[in-house]
């Protein structure tokens, strides 16, 4: 019976208009919020550059994992740190907006949300978007390394309800 209610209102959301995106927020498929890049930071390198492919559209999110995150309604001070993302393809290159908002989040997985960007619907597969987040001073590295011990660099899916 659960099932019958499910198709009825996937129908439903498909019929009166939906996008895929939405349906996927309401139903995402099983690798919908698995990490499409992750990385361990290590404590005296300052910079890193990634090239990502996309599956889905909407938005992701470039966080910080942390072992030993601040407890819930604790901020975060971190202050030099730079994100930038830019579309790639053979033909040209399309800076990306890319916010820098520090966004805390705990549960499963802790840590801070340094950074979100959309992937537009009419991007294609073969686009790449790359990445480059740079620390401004190893001081702030070290005081991160210390204050949360290891540090994973981590983008993925995130909500666009």
């Amino acid at each position: 019976m659960k099932y019958a209610k499910v198709l009825v209102l996937m129908l439903f959301l498909v019929v009166f208009g939906c996008d895929k995106q939405t349906l996927y927020s309401a139903f995402p498929p099983d690798d919908y919020f698995d990490p499409i890049f992750e990385v361990e930071l290590e404590p005296n390198v300052l910079k890193y550059n990634g090239n990502l492919s996309h599956k889905y559209s909407g938005d992701y999110s470039i966080s910080l994992s942390l072992e030993r995150p601040n407890p819930a309604g604790y901020g975060y001070d971190i202050q030099a740190l730079q994100v930038n993302c830019a579309f790639k393809n053979p033909t040209q290159v399309k800076q990306l907006q890319c916010g820098n908002s520090l966004l805390a989040y705990w549960g499963e997985e802790s840590g801070i949300s340094i950074g979100i960007y959309n992937i537009p619907e009419a991007a294609g597969m073969n686009e790449t978007v790359s990445f480059t987040l740079e620390f401004q001073n190893i001081e702030e590295l070290k005081t991160i390394f210390n204050s949360f011990g290891r540090v994973s660099l981590l983008i993925k899916k995130w909500s666009d309800l």
